[in-house]
């Protein structure tokens, strides 16, 4: 965990709080984030949401203004803040304050707030990869005369889940997005579209 000063306060940045394409927690980070901005939604905790360089420029020479011209100089400075900037990257420093203290207590017992969550993240990160490319990928391999290629998305995505159990292949969940060997599955898709049983 990370520690530092600003607004005249403490602020904690747990480890498995940040990530982006080249580096942080990867899944673990991005479900982590959404977690603590959701609790702090629910909450109603002042959260401000601003870029890396304005972070590094509180507490210096020269004091930021935020987006609502507070630089919470008094009692009230804000318990989540959340820096974002280039290639995707994200960070969430909590104020060290009674509201947070369990939050920041789990994190350093164990990386992840909810398993749930984390789940729904790499299910969200795996269809996204789909859609983006590995559909496309694996039909590439697929006859053009096949008429899967006319079937609907979800008999698609069925076939190419088929293709990763006979395979025993799981998706690799990176920094930058999901990845997933097609060319290890490749035959055993085409075989599970034989006869469109999927």
């Amino acid at each position: 965990m990370e520690e530092t000063t600003k607004y005249r306060h403490t602020y904690i940045s747990p480890d498995a709080c940040t990530f982006g394409d080249y580096g942080g927690a990867g899944t673990v980070g991005k479900s982590n984030v959404r977690v603590i901005l959701k609790m702090a939604d629910d909450e109603e905790w002042e959260t401000d949401h601003i870029g890396y360089q304005q972070w590094d420029r509180i507490g210096g020479r020269y004091e930021w203004d935020t987006d609502n011209g507070d630089v919470y100089e008094g009692d009230d400075p804000p318990k989540v803040v959340l820096l974002t900037g280039a290639y995707g990257s994200h960070t969430i420093w909590l104020l060290e304050c009674p509201e947070t203290a369990d939050i920041i207590a789990s994190l350093s017992d164990y990386p992840l707030l909810d398993e749930d969550d984390h789940s729904a993240q790499e299910c969200e990160d795996e269809t996204e990869a789909w859609d983006s490319w590995i559909r496309s990928d694996l039909m590439g391999h697929v006859d053009d005369e096949h008429p899967a290629h006319g079937w609907e998305d979800s008999k698609l995505f069925a076939a190419y889940r088929a293709a990763m159990e006979t395979e025993n292949e799981y998706p690799v969940h990176e920094t930058g997005g999901c990845y997933v060997n097609v060319a290890r599955i490749k035959d055993a898709f085409v075989e599970s579209l034989k006869g469109g049983e999927i």
